[in-house]
Formats: structure tokens, sequence, C-alpha cells
């Protein structure tokens, strides 16, 4: 759980919202695009202190790579509230976390444009849809080479049926089966592959 920062005790719901929030939320600054406050649970996302992440653009928070589509994405959606997903943020350590989006619609407080940023880590949801898919790849697998012992007669057919269901669900660029030849070296003589690597 997410402490609350012993310098001061929160005053109403809203303030206690903020503190306790299990995602990362900031608020930045539409027209200079820094960041103007950060909830704790920003700071045990990103690995930047409160201190560290005021006055910080915002767009430091994401690898290189997505900046541009993110100046580009909040910009143009200022107007209403809306989430994205496909995102990272770039933590102080180094490490890069997925994340999903949700932006509030344009805020005007002080006479300045302010946007209300929520972050939520998605790294155990990634992981368990990466077992998720490779469960399901496994038993697609499984299904197409037990379809292929009834209708395939030759073993070259047979074969390559299978290495057509391991590749069916590009889990795996190629699959192929050789066979050890007798003679000197044993070489191997490829009697099955499938895959997108072979086009």
């Amino acid at each position: 759980m997410t402490k609350v920062p012993a310098q001061k005790e929160p005053q109403g719901l809203h303030e206690l919202a903020w503190i306790y929030a299990q995602d990362g939320r900031i608020v930045f600054d539409a027209g200079t695009g820094t960041i103007v406050d950060a909830n704790p649970a920003s700071e045990a996302l990103t690995g930047y202190s409160h201190r560290e992440l005021a006055g910080m653009s915002h767009v430091r928070l994401y690898p290189e790579g997505e900046r541009k589509r993110v100046q580009e994405t909040f910009q143009r959606l200022l107007e209403e509230p809306s989430s994205h997903s496909g995102y990272h943020i770039l933590r102080k350590d180094g490490r890069v976390v997925p994340v999903s989006i949700w932006s509030s619609a344009a805020l005007r407080q002080d006479g300045r444009t302010l946007v209300i940023l929520g972050y939520h880590d998605r790294t155990e949801l990634e992981a368990y849809e990466h077992r998720l898919a490779t469960k399901r790849w496994a038993l697609s697998a499984y299904a197409q080479a037990s379809h292929a012992l009834w209708v395939n007669h030759t073993a070259e057919s047979l074969l390559t049926a299978i290495c057509e269901g391991i590749t069916r669900e590009h889990a795996y660029a190629l699959a192929w089966v050789g066979i050890a030849e007798d003679g000197p070296g044993r070489p191997v003589r490829v009697a099955a592959a499938c895959g997108s690597a072979l086009s």
C-alpha cells in the first residue's frame, strides 16, 4: 500500500484518493509540458521522487522512441478524456515498464491549462497474457499434430503437417525435422520444414 507522506496529514476525500491511488497519476501543464504534481504511486512507478518529478517534462517519462508519439497524441486529445495502450514508462534506473494511460479533459486553473494522466502498470498482465498465449499455442500445435496422425498416410506428409501446426500461430518462425543419415559425419537430411522464415 502507498505510504502517506509524513510531512502532512491528508485533507479531505479528494486528497486521500490522490495519495492512496494504486495507479500513478500526474498533473502536467499543457502549455509547457512540465509536471505540476505527482502522486506517491507515480514515484514508485517511475523511481523519481516528487521533487524530481515536479518541473520535469512529462515526455521524459517515456522511452526515446515513444516521445514524439506522446507529444502528438496528447496535443490532439486535450478536449476530452481518453485512454491509450502500447506505451511504456522509462524509469530512473533505466528499466522500461509497460503501461496503459488515461487522460482527463483539459482543466483551467490559475491561468494554466492542466491535464491529469493516470498510469496503470501492465507488467503482470502482460506476463499473464504471454503465458496464456503460450498455452493456447501449445494446445493448437497439439491439436494439429493429432489431426495429422489421422489424415496423413506418409511419413513426409505427417512431418510436414506437424511443422505446419507448430508454426501456424506465429510463435515460431520455423519448425523443421532433420534425420541423421548413415555415413561419414552422419549428415542431416531435412525431412520437413515450415514457417514464415522460409518465405
